[in-house]
């Protein structure tokens, strides 16, 4: 029978979301360092030069890691309130155990050996497999800089009406966010070209009040996807070196 290979142990680093743009590796490291010996902390980056709004913070021992998130998740790094958690890797796809099986219309009969070697047969039914969504897990997240939230939308706005309230500025797309049957869900977003256009409505929009319901605005947070932005990173330190 074969066995999956174990995935690699990444506990000692940490995924620092919500970044300031203007925070560089040395202020990331400077700032997590009461937390423990900084090995080594890197702020992703866009082209090579804007930063990504996130990065990651490796210590020298998984314990660190952890008194790093207790420490500094939810605290303010250069007027940005960051998200501070273990960046924890995929883990490795597991591989099919080799079996003599022979299939006929949906059955397979399973030929296994038991601890004494001697032959067994079983018949089951072959069934596909639902693939299981974790509720307690939760992707990181990281602050758009191109897409504004808009809270506390009455469920009949229409895409059309979104985008009708923000005639003032300069957008792109205004999206209603529904469920499968097309139900709004109360919220939406609007996309601009940059972060000056994304800054001007969250400083300059009033505001309103639709059915009876106050309309507000906030940056949009997106997810990170952290196995990428490893890879990222160890494709700019192999270019440096």
């Amino acid at each position: 029978m074969s066995t999956a290979a174990p995935a690699e142990k990444e506990d000692n680093k940490v995924f620092v979301g919500n970044l300031s743009f203007s925070t560089d590796n040395d202020g990331l490291r400077d700032y997590f360092e009461p937390a423990g010996k900084v090995v080594k902390a890197t702020v992703i980056r866009l082209g090579k030069r804007r930063s990504a709004g996130y990065g990651f913070v490796t210590f020298e021992t998984a314990q660190e890691a952890e008194k790093a998130v207790d420490k500094f998740n939810k605290t303010e790094l250069d007027e940005r309130e960051i998200t501070v958690q273990i960046a924890r890797p995929k883990a490795a796809p597991k591989s099919t155990p080799t079996k003599d099986a022979t299939t006929t219309g949906g059955e397979a009969t399973v030929t296994t050996d038991d601890t004494e070697g001697t032959a067994a047969s079983a018949t089951t039914t072959s069934k596909p497999r639902r693939r299981r969504r974790s509720l307690t897990t939760r992707r990181p997240t990281t602050a758009s800089t191109t897409r504004v939230f808009v809270a506390n939308l009455p469920f009949s706005t229409t895409d059309d009406e979104l985008a009708a309230l923000f005639e003032d500025f300069t957008i792109g797309a205004a999206s209603i966010a529904r469920l499968r049957n097309g139900r709004s869900k109360g919220y939406g977003f609007i996309d601009v070209a940059d972060e000056t256009e994304q800054q001007k409505i969250i400083d300059n929009f009033k505001p309103v009040t639709v059915s009876e319901r106050e309309i507000s605005v906030k940056v949009a947070m997106v997810p990170v996807d952290v196995d990428a932005a490893a890879d990222q990173v160890k494709q700019d330190e192999e270019t440096v070196q």
